[in-house]
């Protein structure tokens, strides 16, 4: 990581910002960002307490200054409770202290209900609400269609959740509305387009099948306790074939 991302990474260390965001995954969404065109929208859906909020915004703030729309209705049920929680006071002290507050702005309701009334081009679109298989259809649903032409779409948790698992394996074989597939950990992204080439389609299909790898060979390690050597070898196999997916 660059300078700018280390710093980050210290902030949310130091004020314990939670969250399920790898390095590599925190990075990506930070260049995604950056790239992103200033008169074009980013928007996050699924925000909790700001992890990935603080990394998309900064990357923005490093490059063309896209707002962040960051969709999250902060109650639900808490992973660690399985009990109802307020998160919205929590995220806004981090993103306040998370150095680029200036540009997002908080949605506070389900994605469904923000896509009514949301008419500005998306550029980016994170996915990572609810995982359930309805719940990630609906969010691609109803945000697809504003995303632009060659905005990015990213699906978080592609790794062992049903719901984005399956949704990716109904929208992706054979079509001709995405390219540039790709995968680092547990994100699976690609580009939305008009026309694609037989060529995309393919990469889109081995992008597919790099994700069902990637699934069934963390299952293997986790279930038979491989050797050290062999788990080495396993992630240092697959983050080379990922980072050539980029």
């Amino acid at each position: 990581m660059d300078g700018p991302l280390q710093t980050i990474q210290k902030y949310i260390r130091d004020n314990s910002v939670r969250g399920w965001l790898t390095l590599r995954e925190a990075e990506l969404l930070y260049n995604f960002a950056k790239h992103c065109p200033k008169n074009n929208a980013i928007v996050e859906i699924g925000s909790w307490e700001g992890k990935s909020t603080i990394y998309i915004s900064n990357g923005s703030k490093a490059g063309n200054g896209a707002h962040v729309f960051a969709i999250d209705p902060h109650t639900g049920p808490e992973q660690s409770t399985y009990s109802d929680v307020w998160t919205y006071d929590v995220f806004m002290k981090n993103i306040v202290g998370g150095g680029a507050a200036e540009l997002i702005t908080p949605i506070v309701k389900f994605s469904e209900d923000a896509a009514r009334d949301f008419n500005e081009p998306v550029g980016l679109i994170f996915i990572d609400g609810g995982h359930a298989y309805e719940a990630v259809k609906t969010d691609f649903e109803k945000w697809y269609p504003k995303v632009v032409e060659n905005g990015i779409i990213a699906f978080h948790d592609s790794i062992k959740y049903d719901g984005p698992r399956r949704l990716l394996s109904e929208i992706i074989p054979g079509s001709s509305l995405f390219k540039n597939a790709g995968i680092v950990d547990s994100i699976f992204f690609m580009t939305k387009t008009s026309q694609n080439s037989c060529w995309d389609r393919l990469r889109n299909r081995y992008i597919l099948l790099l994700r069902w790898f990637i699934e069934y060979g963390t299952y293997v390690n986790q279930r038979f306790h491989l050797p050290e050597t062999v788990r080495i070898a396993y992630k240092k196999l697959t983050s080379y074939i990922q980072g050539r997916s980029i």
